[in-house]
This record gives C-alpha cells, sequence and structure tokens, in this order.
C-alpha cells in the first residue's frame, strides 16, 4: 500500500491557558487554546505496484482483481510524494459556573472553535474540479492547485449550559446533573 514504506515526520504544537476568578457566587473561567500540525509525510510505497489475486487460478493465469501503481503522469516515473501539511486549530472560551443556590448550580458557557483548512508548505495540493455533466461525467473535469484544502469556516459557536442539584432529602450525599452543549 501507499504507506509501507514511508517516512512519517509529524509534529504538534498547543498552547493553551484558562484564568479563572471567584466572585460571591460566580465562578467565572475565561480560556483559549492554540494547536499548530505539521504532517511531514513520505508516502513513497505508492510507486511500486500492487497487484492483488482472489485465488491461486487467478495468478497462475495472471488475472488480478485489482492493480494500482502511483506515477508521475508527465514522466511517467515514480512520483514525488512527500507533502508538508499544515493546519492549525483556535479555541476560546467563557464560562460561569453560578452557585444559584447551596445545593443547586447552573452552568452557562459559550466555546468558538476555528479549524484552519490544511494548507501544503511547499504548494503541493491538488483537487479535482468536477463539471455539473450528468452525460460525460468526469470526462471533462480538471485538475487545479488550490491554496488550501476548502474554505474556512469562521461561525462555530457551541453555547453550553448545565445544573448539579443536590436534593436535600439525600442529605448531600447524591447530586444529579446535567448538561447540553453544541461542540465542533
Amino acid at each position: 500500500g501507499d504507506t509501507s514504506p514511508a517516512i512519517f515526520a509529524q509534529n504538534t504544537f498547543s498552547f493553551r491557558d484558562v484564568l479563572a476568578k471567584v466572585f460571591t457566587q460566580h465562578a467565572l473561567r475565561v480560556g483559549f487554546e492554540f494547536s499548530h500540525f505539521q504532517d511531514n509525510d513520505d508516502e513513497f510505497g505508492g510507486a511500486r505496484p500492487d497487484i492483488v489475486f482472489q485465488q491461486p487460478w487467478n495468478f497462475a493465469v495472471g488475472t488480478a482483481i485489482f492493480e494500482a501503481v502511483n506515477v508521475n503522469p508527465t514522466t511517467g516515473g515514480a512520483p514525488n510524494l512527500a507533502r508538508a501539511y499544515r493546519n492549525s486549530d483556535y479555541g476560546l472560551f467563557v464560562q460561569d459556573d453560578w452557585k444559584f443556590r447551596p445545593n443547586f448550580t447552573i452552568n452557562l458557557g459559550l466555546r468558538w472553535d476555528y479549524f484552519a483548512p490544511p494548507t501544503d508548505a511547499n504548494g503541493q495540493l491538488w483537487n479535482i474540479k468536477v463539471p455539473n455533466d450528468p452525460v460525460n461525467g468526469l470526462l471533462n473535469s480538471s485538475v487545479f492547485n488550490p491554496h488550501q484544502m476548502y474554505n474556512s469556516d469562521r461561525h462555530n459557536f457551541g453555547p453550553r449550559l448545565g445544573f448539579a442539584w443536590s436534593p436535600e432529602m439525600f442529605h448531600a450525599k447524591a447530586v444529579v446533573r446535567s448538561g447540553f452543549a453544541i461542540a465542533f
């Protein structure tokens, strides 16, 4: 397969921090996180032919059920499969834990996430542009080199709502908790 043999060189750089402050009945938290990913893989295993036979008879008569090899379409030789993918994730949040009563706490929060579209440090991203042609299908398709794999989305706001309640009849030995959140 494409991943054997291969060279995998992957790095993750992360930083996060949370600030917390208690005001009477409110415990406020504000935080952020940042992660940057580098994926410098070279999957040169695809340059070797991959031939699959279903039964020994298929092998004896040379009728494979699957054949594949990665090649450079301009030269017919082995392709350069080394990639330098990059992407970053960002997150911000604010949260308030409000002790409404001694046995009842309400949790309110909002989180924003941004997942930057992956790019290639060497400009080697490729994608196919498929025409809307039901008759010819992929016949008139074309390959292009995009700057990023997909368009970014900066609208990932996720509210959080929850509570913790300790009914008096349990004498602080049991807690009922519930919560709702939208996560990305």
